[in-house]
């Protein structure tokens, strides 16, 4: 593992031609494990797309396809994530609850595990929209979760959580 967090590293952190990627390793198994560290550390799309973007990537297509194949993918994930995302801020927002889209740079252009967002509006509120309009459970809160007033929503539908940070009263 620890060769392919150096390789993560380098594609994320390092200029192109400061390395060589060891492109034959890549074409062997071996690869699904950098796909799923990248995944892991919500790095997906912005590792895949560097590989892509080497100089050297056209000599080894195997390496291209698989990079290619995860990469539509996640962005298939992406693209059904987000319609729900925009129904739950817009619906929370017709409900008297403001909301605010949180982490987009944090991650970007990568989605993360989860979708994150702020409101000030009052617990109670939050959930009986999120219940009523989206069918959605709580899922168990950690201390943690507590201790910040963090309610995540499995929403039907939907793999990612919603992650809801509600303001203090």
């Amino acid at each position: 593992m620890s060769n392919h967090a150096t390789l993560l590293s380098q594609l994320l952190l390092s200029p192109e031609d400061s390395f060589e990627p060891d492109w034959n390793a890549l074409a062997g198994e071996p690869f699904e494990e950098l796909v799923s560290l990248a995944n892991s550390n919500h790095v997906i799309v912005r590792a895949l797309e560097n590989l892509r973007r080497r100089p050297d990537a056209a000599k080894y297509p195997g390496v291209l396809e698989k990079a290619g194949a995860a990469l539509e993918k996640e962005n298939a994930r992406i693209e059904h994530a987000l319609p729900h995302l925009h129904s739950i801020c817009t619906t929370l927002e017709q409900e008297g609850c403001p909301v605010l889209v949180i982490k987009s740079l944090d991650h970007w252009p990568d989605l993360g595990s989860d979708l994150d967002l702020f409101t000030p509006a009052p617990t109670d509120k939050v959930v009986q929209v999120m219940t009523q309009h989206f069918q959605a459970s709580v899922a168990p809160r950690s201390w943690g979760d507590r201790l910040a007033n963090k309610w995540n929503f499995v929403v039907p539908g939907l793999p990612e959580l919603v992650e809801i940070h509600i303001g203090r009263p």
